[in-house]
C-alpha cells in the first residue's frame, strides 16, 4: 500500500525526535522528501474490490447493475451494453510492474490505464474464472483500473492490484533448448539468450515478424521478460503466444495496442495464466518510432521441474504398429518414471506430441513405407533413447475424376494465338471453363496442345510444364500449366473475398523431374484491388513449402514459419488442405495441421479484396537452356465455399 508523502515526512519527524533530533517538523521537512513504497507482492489497495457496498468507490456507467450472481460474497458488478464500464483510480508508484485481476462471468473485458496506455484483456468464460493484466505504470503514481463490455452480458467480482510480476516469482526460469526467427538483420535470434543487453535481434517489419523459443518439451509456462532495444525512448508493439508445437499457437498477451513501457532498457514483465507449452513466440508490430523490432534479452518463467535435473527417463517399451487404409496405429508403454512428461513422435518431417499410450497417424499413402520414431520426456526436458518402427498403410487410393473442370480454366505454357511456341511474356493460352467441361482426351483442344494437360491411364490429370518463354503477364518469368477458380464458369472477375472464405483440397505427387526442383501446385490469388497471391503452396526440393504475402510497411513480402516444413519426396502422394477464412490461413497436409496464420489477414488485404483459387504446375525456372520440366498429376482436387 502506497502511504502519502506527508506522512512519511511525519514518521520521519517522529523518529528524529525520539533519538535527540530536533522535533520542528517543519525544519525537516524542508530538507527531506520522502515516499514509502510497496514491495513486491504488495496487495495495493482498492475500494470495495468485491461490490459488498454496492458502487461505492467506483464511477459506473450505464448499462450496469449489481447482481447476486457473485465469485465470493453476495454481490458482482454486471454489464450488459456497449457503453457499460465502472473504474476506479488507485495509487501506485512510478515505473513498476503490475497484475490486475479479477474474476468474469461470461463476456468482459478488464484493463488499467497507465500513462496514456491502456492495458486490457477481453474474454468469454462460462464459470467464473480469473483473468489478469500485466502493465508497468511508467511515470504515474496512480492507474485507473476498470471494467467494461466485452461483446455480451457480463459478471465481474474480486478485483486485486498486486505489485510485482506474479508469473515470474511463482515459478522458475525456464531455459530454452533453441530460439529461432523468421528473419533479422544480422543481428540473430540467439542474442537474446546471451546474458548481454547490448546485443540483440532485430527485424524489420508491422506484421509477419517474430522470434520462437523452444523449451525442448511443454512445460508450464505463466510469464515472460523481455528487454527492448531502445525500450527508454520507444514503446514496442507485440503479442506473446504459446503452444505446444509452432502450427498451434494462442495470444496470451496482447500487447499489440499498449506496447511495452517505453521507460527502460532493462527486463520488463509480463504475466499470463499458466499454460502448457513447448514454444514461447513473441510476435513483433514495430514500435512507436518506425517498424523495427527488435530484443535485447528474453527470460521465460514458469514451472518447467529441477533445472539441476539431468538423468533422462526410460525409454518407451513395447513399441507396435498396425497399418491401416491410409493410417498408422502406434501404441506403447510410457516409462514408469515419476518426473514423466510426454513422448515426442516424428515421421517424414512431422512431430506430434503426446502423454498418452497409443496414437493413429492418418493422412498416410497407401502403398509407402513409414519409419516412426518415439522418444520419452521428464519435466525437465530430457529425452530418452529412442525407439523406432516402420509400416506400409494399405488400401484403395482415393479415386480420379473428383474433379469438376466447369469451374476453372486452364493456363497452358503456348501461344494464345495459335496454340504454338511462337509467343511470349503476357501470350499465355487459356482454355475456357466450357470446353473444359466437355474434355474427352484432347478432343476438344489442338493437338498442339496435348502434351502440357491431359488425363492419363489411371484417370488422373497430368500437368506437364516446361520453361517456353511463354507467360501470363510481364510481370512473371515463368511459365505454368495451371487451372484457375471460376466461380461461376463464365466470369473470371467474379470472386470471393476473405469474408466469404473457401476452401480447397486436393491430392498429387511430383514426377518426371528434368533438372527441375521447384515448382507452386497451389495458390491463393488477388484479383482487386491487391493482385497478387495470398498463399503459394511450393514443392521445393523434397519438401512442402506454404509461403503467405503479408504488406510489411507498406511493401508486400513473403513469410514463412521455416519449422513447419513438411517432407514429400519425389513420386510421393500427399494431400493438401487449404482453409481460408476472415479468422484464419491454414495448410493441412496429409490431414496434419502445418500451420495457421491468424494474424494480419483482413488488415493486408482489407475486406473488399477478391481471390480464387489455383492448382497446377507453375514451375520455377526460366532457364531454356537447362531444359527443365517436371509433371504434377493430381488425382482430385476440388473446392467449396
Amino acid at each position: 500500500m502506497k502511504i502519502k508523502k506527508h506522512s512519511a515526512r511525519v514518521l520521519l519527524a517522529v523518529s528524529l525526535c525520539l533519538v535527540g533530533w530536533s522535533c520542528e517538523e517543519d525544519a525537516i521537512l524542508v530538507d527531506t522528501d520522502l515516499q514509502m513504497q510497496s514491495a513486491v507482492g504488495d496487495q495495493i489497495n482498492i475500494s470495495n474490490s468485491g461490490f459488498e457496498s454496492s458502487w461505492s468507490g467506483w464511477n459506473d456507467t450505464d448499462p450496469s447493475a449489481l447482481s447476486s450472481d457473485a465469485n465470493s460474497g453476495s454481490k458482482s458488478a454486471k454489464i450488459t451494453g456497449s457503453s457499460g464500464r465502472f473504474e476506479q483510480t488507485v495509487s501506485v508508484n512510478a515505473n513498476t510492474n503490475y497484475t490486475l485481476q479479477a474474476y468474469v462471468l461470461d463476456n468482459g473485458k478488464i484493463g488499467a490505464i497507465a500513462g496514456g496506455n491502456d492495458y486490457n484483456q477481453t474474454v468469454d468464460h462460462s464459470n467464473w474464472s480469473a483473468v489478469s493484466v500485466s502493465f508497468n505504470s511508467g511515470s504515474s503514481t496512480s492507474v485507473t483500473i476498470y471494467g467494461a463490455y466485452g461483446g455480451g452480458e457480463g459478471r465481474f467480482d474480486d478485483f486485486s492490484l498486486t505489485e510485482g510480476s506474479s508469473g515470474g516469482s511463482s515459478g522458475g526460469q525456464l531455459v530454452p533448448v533453441s530460439v529461432s526467427a523468421n528473419g533479422d538483420d544480422g543481428n540473430v535470434p540467439q542474442n537474446t539468450l546471451d546474458g548481454n543487453f547490448g546485443t540483440r535481434w532485430s527485424s524489420n517489419g508491422y506484421t509477419g515478424k517474430y522470434i520462437t523459443y523452444d523449451l525442448g518439451s511443454n512445460k508450464s509456462v505463466s510469464s515472460m521478460k523481455i528487454a527492448w532495444f531502445k525500450g527508454d525512448q520507444r514503446q514496442a508493439y507485440f503479442k506473446i503466444r504459446v503452444g505446444t508445437s509452432t502450427s498451434n499457437l494462442a495470444t496470451v498477451y496482447d500487447g499489440s495496442t499498449s506496447g511495452s513501457s517505453g521507460n527502460t532498457t532493462g527486463l520488463e514483465s509480463y504475466d499470463f495464466a499458466a499454460t502448457t507449452a513447448r514454444y514461447v513466440r513473441v510476435s513483433g508490430f514495430g514500435n512507436s518510432s518506425n517498424s523495427w523490432n527488435s530484443i535485447t534479452e528474453a527470460e521465460i518463467f514458469g514451472n518447467g521441474g529441477d533445472p539441476q535435473d539431468t538423468t533422462p527417463p526410460g525409454a518407451v517399451s513395447n513399441l507396435s504398429a498396425n497399418a491401416g487404409d491410409g493410417s498408422v496405429n502406434l501404441s506403447w508403454s510410457n516409462p514408469g518414471d515419476s518426473d514423466f512428461s510426454n513422448v515426442e513422435i516424428s515421421y517424414n518431417g512431422n512431430t506430434i506430441t503426446t502423454s498418452n499410450q497409443s496414437r493413429t497417424i492418418s493422412g498416410l499413402t497407401n502403398g509407402n513405407q513409414y519409419t516412426f520414431t518415439v522418444i520419452a520426456y521428464d519435466n525437465a526436458g530430457n529425452a530418452s533413447a529412442s525407439r523406432s518402427v516402420s509400416a506400409t498403410p494399405q488400401g484403395s487410393n482415393p479415386q480420379p475424376g473428383q474433379t469438376n473442370l466447369a469451374n476453372w480454366k486452364l493456363t497452358l505454357p503456348v501461344s494464345n494465338s495459335s496454340g504454338s511456341l511462337s509467343g511470349g511474356q503476357g501470350d499465355a493460352y487459356e482454355v475456357p471453363a466450357s470446353t473444359l467441361a466437355n474434355w474427352t482426351s484432347n478432343s476438344a483442344i489442338p493437338n498442339a496442345l496435348e502434351p502440357y494437360f491431359n488425363y492419363n491411364s489411371s484417370g488422373n490429370m497430368e500437368f506437364y510444364c516446361v520453361y517456353t518463354g511463354i507467360t501470363t503477364s510481364s510481370n512473371t518469368q515463368n511459365s505454368r500449366t495451371e487451372l484457375r477458380e471460376m466461380i461461376t464458369g463464365t466470369d473470371d472477375q467474379y470472386n470471393w473475398t476473405i469474408g466469404e472464405g473457401g476452401v480447397m483440397e486436393g491430392r498429387f505427387r511430383v514426377k518426371d523431374l528434368n533438372n527441375a526442383s521447384k515448382l507452386f501446385a497451389m495458390q491463393i490469388h488477388g484479383k482487386a484491388p491487391e493482385s497478387k497471391p495470398l498463399l503459394k503452396i511450393i514443392w521445393d526440393n523434397g519438401k512442402i513449402r506454404a509461403l503467405r504475402k503479408i504488406n510489411s510497411g507498406g511493401s508486400w513480402v513473403d513469410d514463412e514459419d521455416t519449422s513447419s516444413r513438411v517432407n514429400v519426396a519425389a513420386n510421393e502422394w500427399v494431400k493438401v488442405k487449404i482453409t481460408c477464412n476472415a479468422s484464419q490461413l491454414r495448410v493441412d497436409v496429409n490431414d496434419q495441421e502445418m500451420i495457421t496464420w491468424t494474424d494480419g489477414l483482413i488488415d493486408d488485404w482489407g475486406s473488399n479484396n477478391t481471390f480464387y483459387f489455383k492448382a497446377g504446375n507453375y514451375l520455377q525456372h526460366h532457364d531454356v537452356d537447362e531444359g527443365h520440366s517436371a509433371v504434377v498429376e493430381y488425382d482430385y482436387v476440388y473446392i467449396t465455399h
